[in-house]
């Protein structure tokens, strides 16, 4: 066993310890998890960026595969949740997604991948392969939040008491979940465009075309066409709602308007019901009949 492999099953380790202890600390009755949980996971983070570096990059030649990207993506999404934990206060999401790493991290050793001449790791080609390891760990990232807020979502509609409710009760609301949800795929969205055109730029610098219809090019474009179409779609329907509400506030405007034009003019059918309706009675009533009715109740 190497120093690489044992840096590597300390980092899992550290990500597993760190991950349960922020969903017990959530699932329970304190104030949620400790700020002193982000310096395992920062630990970690140390170990796994140096087993990964040190695996991959050898003499001459480059050690990828399968393994090695589930690590990096994981290792990628590590690293933008703590970062958010430092700006916000850690949450169950951060404690889901490193129990997820602990086992990304180890699939290195499971899937030890192919060895790779370094001449064809050209500049271009290791920022393509960095953008898109970035989008999946975004996108990894948006996932598990969207599943948080489908529980959060049939929580409220069928409240349950337990640890699963504690756990959920401690997330943010759903409308700031859904804020931040989007945000997340905006971001995602971003570096799978970039991925896409430092792509197109790394297949024309060793093939010669733009683009190959591999499987690898054909299910990314889908991706970004997916997100862009869920990103139109709120995008759309966020200038449909803002019409719709300026629309009906000017038709409730419009609606008040002509109910007070019919009961001071002493028109239409509310003009049968102002003198018995308790909204109407009453010295707040600025309507001749009942001013009249009023001076009458006074003299007498």
């Amino acid at each position: 066993m190497t120093i690489l492999t044992i840096c590597t099953i300390i980092a899992a380790i550290l990500y597993l310890g760190s991950g349960m202890a922020i969903i017990g600390s959530m699932k329970g009755e304190g104030s949620g998890a400790s700020s002193l949980i982000r310096w395992p996971v920062l630990a970690g983070l140390v170990m796994q960026g140096y087993a990964l570096h040190g695996e991959m990059f050898g003499e001459g030649a480059v050690n990828f595969g399968f393994g090695f990207a589930m690590s990096e993506m994981f290792f990628f999404a590590v690293i933008i949740l703590l970062i958010e934990t430092w700006i916000h206060r850690l949450h169950g999401q951060f404690g889901i997604v490193l129990i997820a790493a602990a086992v990304g991290t180890l699939s290195p050793l499971l899937f030890t991948g192919q060895v790779i001449p370094s001449v064809e790791w050209t500049t271009i080609f290791r920022w393509h392969l960095l953008l898109a390891i970035a989008a999946y760990a975004f996108l990894m990232i948006a996932f598990v939040h969207a599943v948080l807020m489908a529980l959060i979502n049939r929580r409220l509609k069928s409240p349950a008491v337990g640890e699963t409710s504690k756990f959920l009760d401690s997330m943010p609301a759903l409308v700031v979940m859904e804020r931040i949800f989007f945000r997340i795929v905006v971001v995602g969205f971003l570096f799978i465009t970039l991925t896409l055109i430092v792509g197109a730029l790394a297949t024309q610098e060793a093939k010669g075309v733009y683009f190959l219809f591999d499987h690898k090019t054909i299910l990314t474009w889908l991706a970004w066409v997916f997100f862009g179409i869920l990103l139109a779609g709120r995008r759309v329907a966020g200038i449909i709602a803002i019409i719709m509400a300026l629309v009906l506030g000017r038709l409730r405007r419009l609606r008040r308007g002509l109910l007070r034009l019919q009961l001071h003019s002493g028109t239409g059918p509310l003009r049968r019901i102002h003198g018995t309706h308790p909204l109407f009675r009453g010295a707040g009533c600025r309507h001749v009949g009942c001013l009249d009715a009023q001076s009458q109740a006074q003299q007498s």
